[in-house]
């Protein structure tokens, strides 16, 4: 039982080398000739039998060698399980961004049901070509937890036509899109992604101050209100690490909007704001590392605490609720 359990394990194995490594070879008989495929009623209907086709010819080619392996080991496997949960990772954060459509490449084949653009956000912030990088993963973790001597030439042949099969779809997505690839392609690496990439930004846009959140290019969270609707801005700070040092900005309708002191373009807005006020905004508790506040503007409350009392019993100061309507709803 024990034999056929690894017997099983490693067929399985050699086959899905086999998927994987023509997947370069589909993209080949694809990409290049979209115009006729999409001239086609149903493409698939041609092009899934020829990939089938592609299995079996190079299962014929590697049966004679489908089973022979480096000396098996339960070590490798374990390296094998960090490729299976990235590769696993990466393809539910594609299928969630990007839908069943795309990756599937039927914007492709379809574009006129399909929009056109170029994706920059989730998992594309962070590298080119997320999908190659999950097949590649789960090849590589099928390659090294079996050990198939097969399965490790399968590997090389997919990098060789893998890296011919990127190179060929940034040139077509370079024609395409021209200047807009090129700067995308300047900032996000090929295929290994970059570290994730967490800003938050506040500005003033014509009439309004603006906070985004955003993830990976992606805007998680926001919020906006007209700048004259203002009637003070605070600061505090916390005894924490990481982001200890925030804006209270609250308005005349009762809300208070929070930001990060380390958001981008915070100078910028401190002095376009403080032109539309008549006022010096000048933050105070730079050098503060623990539980501190501070009311900024407006200047008869200046250097003022903007919370009072302690622990649980934090109230904001009784002079800016004499400001607004009484202030139970927060914005962050």
């Amino acid at each position: 039982m024990k034999y056929d359990l690894k017997a099983g394990v490693l067929l399985v194995a050699w086959l899905i080398g086999i998927v994987y490594s023509t997947i370069p070879f589909f993209w080949f008989m694809v990409h290049p000739f979209a115009d006729f495929w999409r001239r086609q009623r149903s493409p698939f209907r041609i092009l899934l039998p020829l990939w089938i086709l592609l299995w079996i010819v190079v299962a014929t080619i590697t049966w004679p060698w489908h089973t022979a392996r480096l000396e098996p080991d339960f070590w490798p496997w374990i390296v094998a399980a960090f490729f299976f949960v990235v590769a696993s990772s990466v393809y539910r954060r594609i299928q969630s961004n990007l839908g069943v459509h795309i990756v599937l490449g039927l914007a492709e084949l379809r574009p006129q049901q399909h929009e056109q653009k170029l994706v920059t956000t989730g998992m594309y912030a962070r590298t080119r070509h997320p999908i190659y990088l999950a097949h590649f993963c789960m090849l590589l973790a099928w390659t090294i937890g079996s050990g198939l001597l097969v399965n490790y030439a399968l590997l090389v042949s997919t990098i060789i036509t893998g890296t011919f099969m990127i190179f060929l779809e940034e040139r077509e997505l370079e024609k395409r899109f021209g200047e807009q690839f090129i700067k995308y392609r300047e900032r996000v690496p090929v295929l290994w992604p970059k570290e994730r990439q967490i800003e938050e930004r506040i500005f003033l846009q014509k009439e309004t101050i603006f906070w985004e959140f955003i993830i990976d290019g992606e805007k998680k969270n926001s919020w906006q209100f007209a700048w004259d609707q203002l009637v003070c801005l605070g600061e505090y700070t916390i005894s924490s690490w990481g982001d200890d040092y925030f804006f209270v900005f609250v308005t005349r309708d009762g809300y208070c909007y929070e930001s990060s002191f380390y958001a981008r373009g915070r100078d910028e807005l401190l002095e376009a704001l403080g032109k539309k006020l008549n006022s010096t905004l000048a933050c105070g508790l730079c050098n503060s590392t623990e539980w501190k506040s501070r009311i900024i503007w407006p200047a008869t409350l200046e250097d003022q605490e903007f919370y009072t009392g302690a622990s649980e019993k934090i109230r904001i100061n009784a002079r800016v609720l004499e400001l607004t309507q009484p202030i139970d709803k927060v914005k962050q």
